[in-house]
């Protein structure tokens, strides 16, 4: 772990003991692709049919007036989309670039690297840069570059939380209003703060600046309904969107979450809720694993299985309503402002996006940890404690077994590390129902058929408690 910012290089450098002598990969958290497969499964691909010391970097175009914000390389031969880089400059003057291929966050190198590093002198901003390293390591081990295929939107934002008066919206509803000049979305934190998010335009050369409250007020009166006033400024920010997600959210010991596994648009206000799934998801298996209570592979396997499907829905649903918010043909707005006004009334429709929003109608019916269910839900689905009863999962990383009589309540004495000491009540008359620590079901068949649910606890440890009754 890094002690101070020296650098990316110091901060690759660092990682060198848990590495090793074999080829690993870099991923830059701020750039995260939206595609299927993944960029660092493309880039793993192209790396094998390489073979041996082969060094890859993902690149993408770029405007050609905007290479000397980046890292661009020079283009040798090319393979298909693989090509042999010639030459990496740092942020080269303005027309002097060697190509429009800007170095995105993703590498794989070789392990050689470390020993560069290590006696690397600081560069740019008096820090190690991993360029510089490269470009030392260019000098003995050959460089490709990948042209990965996935999204970047070229429009400049802002947003910023504000306490305000005058809302005509609910504040349980958000509001989007649509300009020809930009969209210009509320999502409400409190009944005075919203978050307010605009776009600025499309990017330029220039970093964007976030406004400053009385600019975002004039926005406000063009685009928005009219008699809002903001009082104060909570926070602002301005920032480029970027769909990206990882090829995987786990590597061995270790697992990717939130803005480290996807990042992508902030319209519907998910990044967070996204966030936080993904930590309840792996906590309570990282918990089970911790503890010495399970060692299944499937466990800890089944958290990218589970969580990467979700992310990758999530980056296509904020992309869908980016696009939607930043029509420019006046027809397309006409004909979008229309279908909104008619759709978006309708109860079904709003219960629907409220669902997708807060993410409460998230499951995982292809999940491997589903067992069986025979009831009315299917296993993997999001299930609601009952009235007065408290959270699954809120006292321990434990199983909660729904249902009632002595096969179940044996049930739950012979795997005391798994569920619950206490019975739940039943979900369903003559059903026993099995719910995960973050609330979602695992298995549910009827009472005679306890023995279901003992084997699939016994799939992920053995029973320690009381003797099971004989079959």
């Amino acid at each position: 772990r890094q002690q101070a910012p020296l650098g990316l290089g110091h901060a690759v450098w660092c990682a060198r003991d848990i590495v090793g002598d074999e080829p690993f990969a870099v991923v830059l958290p701020d750039e995260l692709v939206l595609n299927t497969p993944g960029v660092l499964k493309q880039m793993i691909a192209a790396a094998e049919a390489l073979g041996d010391k082969a060094n890859l970097l993902a690149v993408e175009a770029v405007p050609e007036d905007m290479t000397h914000q980046y890292g661009v390389v020079g283009v040798g031969e090319r393979y298909g989309k693989v090509f042999a880089v010639d030459g990496m400059v740092e942020k080269p003057p303005k027309g002097t670039a060697p190509s429009n291929l800007s170095i995105t966050g993703r590498y794989i190198l070789q392990p050689e690297i470390f020993k560069i590093l290590e006696t690397q002198e600081k560069g740019a901003g008096g820090e190690i840069q991993l360029t510089d390293g490269m470009k030392k390591l260019s000098e003995s081990q050959k460089f490709y570059g990948l042209e990965f295929e996935g999204d970047t939107l070229s429009l400049d934002w802002t947003q910023g939380d504000f306490h305000l008066t005058g809302m005509p919206i609910p504040f349980s509803e958000l509001a989007i209003f649509w300009h020809p000049e930009g969209a210009l979305m509320f999502f409400p934190m409190a009944p005075d703060r919203y978050r307010i998010i605009t776009s600025l335009g499309p990017s330029t050369d220039v970093e964007p600046v976030p406004l400053e409250m009385a600019a975002f007020q004039k926005v406000i009166d063009r685009r928005g309904p009219g008699g809002i006033t903001l009082t104060d400024t909570v926070w602002t920010s301005a920032f480029r969107i970027n769909e990206r997600q990882v090829g995987s959210y786990r590597s061995g010991r270790i697992f990717l979450a939130g803005d480290a596994a996807h990042v992508h648009s902030p319209a519907g206000g998910q990044g967070m809720n996204t966030g936080m799934q993904d930590a309840i998801n792996l906590a309570w298996k990282l918990a089970l694993v911790c503890r010495g209570v399970s060692r299944a592979p499937v466990l800890l396997d089944s958290y990218d299985a589970e969580r990467r499907p979700v992310g990758a829905e999530v980056i296509r649903e904020s992309g869908r309503l980016t696009k939607a918010a930043t029509l420019e043909n006046h027809a397309l707005q006409d004909v979008r402002n229309f279908v909104a006004h008619l759709v978006l009334g309708l109860p079904a429709a709003q219960h629907a996006i409220a669902g997708m929003i807060t993410e409460v109608a998230i499951g995982y019916p292809q999940s491997p940890l589903n067992g069986p269910s025979d009831g009315s839900s299917t296993a993997g689905a999001r299930m609601l404690p009952a009235v007065g009863e408290r959270p699954y999962g809120a006292e321990a990383p434990r199983f909660s077994l729904c249902g009632g009589g002595e096969a179940a309540a044996s049930v739950a004495a012979a795997f005391p590390a798994l569920v619950e000491p206490r019975l739940r009540p039943a979900e369903a008359a003559g059903m026993l129902t099995l719910i995960r620590p973050d609330g979602y079901l695992a298995a549910a068949v009827p009472e005679a058929d306890w023995r279901a649910i003992a084997a699939y606890l016994a799939g992920f440890a053995a029973p320690t408690g009381a003797a099971l009754p004989p079959a």
